[in-house]
């Protein structure tokens, strides 16, 4: 069984770069919900939003602090981890759910040329 998902939402947080055992890894809050538009009552219907704490590493973790900001609309897939721990001064542990991301993308849809794409040299062009 596996246990990559793909999930699309925008950034809660910037990017946060830091380097842990030797390695870069960025981290950010994933927002991710499913919105609809209701025809009856004519207005977006939607549920309250998945919040995912997302990791990546390496270059992918270098790139996406170094292009990605909080709000931006991102595609990301990734494999779902569980860190279990016992928080200083309780009895009890805490599992938290994180994705870490091996891809992490601009969702299109939603951006357009400010998203920084870049044009291709001579594009737009007309050949005679």
């Amino acid at each position: 069984m596996s246990n990559y998902i793909t999930l699309m939402g925008n950034l809660a947080s910037d990017p946060q770069l830091r380097h842990a055992a030797e390695r870069t890894v960025a981290s950010f809050r994933l927002a991710s919900n499913h919105r609809y538009f209701d025809s009856a009552s004519q207005s977006w219907k939607g549920n309250e939003a998945l919040f995912i704490e997302t990791v990546c590493w390496g270059n992918l973790g270098e790139n996406v602090a170094a292009t990605l900001h909080k709000g931006d609309p991102v595609i990301v897939t990734g494999r779902l981890v569980s860190d279990e721990f016992i928080p200083q001064g309780e009895e009890r542990s805490v599992t938290v759910i994180k994705l870490t991301a091996t891809t992490v993308g601009k969702d299109l849809r939603y951006c357009g040329r400010s998203a920084g794409m870049s044009v291709p040299e001579g594009a737009g062009e007309t050949v005679d």
